[in-house]
């Protein structure tokens, strides 16, 4: 049974958001569920290789449709110098952050993965 790991996002404007993060049997790949007020949406996550200072990950929803129904994937880069990350998602593109750059460095921090 693989274990899972429970710890609160970061608080922006907003609801709480709370994440449970299960590693997945190959290192660099898990699932991922971020609970909020208003939906749960559960990712498989995958860590990608890359050139830049920093990881890079691809969320795919598994379940549940999110705050935007319209999308599937995302690609989100979590830098080294914690500046210049970046995601696909709408909430980045509005607010410069969002749930998806919380979650995986969250779970970076915790050494999750």
């Amino acid at each position: 049974m693989t274990a899972t790991y429970t710890d609160l996002l970061p608080k922006h404007e907003g609801p709480q958001m709370t994440l449970l993060w299960s590693p997945g049997i190959i290192p660099g790949c898990g699932v991922v569920e971020i609970r909020g007020k208003r939906d749960a949406t559960t990712y498989a996550v995958v860590e990608l290789p890359t050139d830049w200072n920093g990881r890079a990950f691809r969320l795919e929803k598994v379940a549940g449709e999110g705050t935007d129904a319209t999308e599937e994937v995302y690609s989100v880069f979590c830098s080294n110098d914690r500046r210049q990350h970046r995601c696909e998602c709408r909430g980045f593109s509005r607010w410069h952050h969002c749930k998806h750059i919380d979650a995986v460095t969250t779970i970076i921090a915790n050494g999750w993965l």
